[in-house]
């Protein structure tokens, strides 16, 4: 080989070893680019998922908040209620010559003695933890009814049962 050619071709290989160098440092810096442009992707979604928990963890705090208020409220309706509710205390005996009141007074007692009996059998059936023979014996023990498996047939057929 002649000189000329052994240097055109020294060159030439110093050329391609020059043009792979500065591919392989583009290849290299390419890659790096793409390493941080992939952490910072994972940092931000990261971040946002972080976010995101925090704000359901608000939303579900709030949520559970009010949930424990209302129930509360119910607890005190139902308190209000079962106070209402509650059977009138015995009466102290009739003195020796019992007046008997007007009949409209006696209806008027005998309906909402009806009515708090309804609202009574209706709560328990609603609540579950009663049978219908232990709704019908409490009813019995604190109410005078006429029928009170009238009264229990009607607030079961209001329930669909």
């Amino acid at each position: 080989m002649s000189p000329d050619r052994k240097s055109l071709a020294s060159a030439a290989s110093d050329q391609i070893r020059a043009i792979i160098d500065a591919a392989e440092q583009t290849a290299a810096q390419i890659r790096a680019d793409a390493e941080e442009e992939a952490a910072r992707i994972r940092q931000e979604a990261k971040d946002e998922a972080t976010g995101i928990r925090s704000e359901a963890r608000g939303d579900v705090s709030a949520l559970l908040e009010s949930i424990r208020n209302r129930v509360s409220q119910l607890n005190s309706d139902l308190e209000q209620l079962e106070e209402k509710l509650q059977p009138a205390p015995e009466p102290a005996p009739a003195p020796a010559t019992p007046a008997e009141p007007p009949p409209s007074e006696t209806a008027q007692a005998s309906d909402a003695d009806l009515e708090s009996a309804r609202l009574v059998a209706l709560n328990m059936a609603l609540d579950g933890n009663a049978s219908r023979e232990e709704i019908d014996r409490y009813l019995s023990e604190n109410f005078a009814l006429s029928d009170r498996k009238a009264l229990l047939d009607e607030v079961y057929a209001t329930l669909g049962r």
